[in-house]
């Protein structure tokens, strides 16, 4: 049998490991995931090592609409750049809250406005390829 290996807190493509879930059919380790698009779903530990499973779905979708529309290839690494910061955003947060009490609040506030900054401006590209649409809301 082969040594277990926790990837829990792990990113593997667009899922965050979350935990360890029931194990599947045949005994396969599954892991509960949070997908960059805020699905969640149980997803063999194997297919996450190997590279077959890397989103919940909304990836292999991005990646038809990119081939069918010209555009909206910048439009998705639009949207890969502001789910970035907003990833990065949390991470400071998380730090600033958790890990790094000594740190200068002042540094910290920096670090965020920044993201924030990032955060606004990949919204408003998106936005203005879209006439004003992001997401479905205007």
């Amino acid at each position: 049998m082969s040594q277990f290996v926790d990837l829990t807190g792990q990113t593997l493509g667009h899922w965050a490991i979350i935990g360890r879930a029931e194990n599947g059919r045949g005994g396969q380790a599954r892991w509960v995931c949070q997908c960059v698009c805020g699905a969640v779903s149980a997803v063999s530990g194997a297919a996450l090592r190997a590279g077959r499973s890397r989103s919940c779905g909304c990836l292999q979708a991005a990646e038809r609409q990119v081939k069918r529309r010209p555009d909206a290839r910048r439009q998705a690494e639009l949207e890969a750049e502001r789910v970035d910061a907003e990833r990065r955003l949390g991470e400071l947060r998380s730090r600033r809250a958790f890990l790094l009490p000594d740190r200068d609040d002042v540094v910290v506030a920096a670090e965020l406005t920044s993201i924030g900054s990032q955060i606004k401006a990949a919204l408003a590209r998106l936005r203005e390829q879209d006439g004003g649409v992001v997401g479905g809301v205007s």
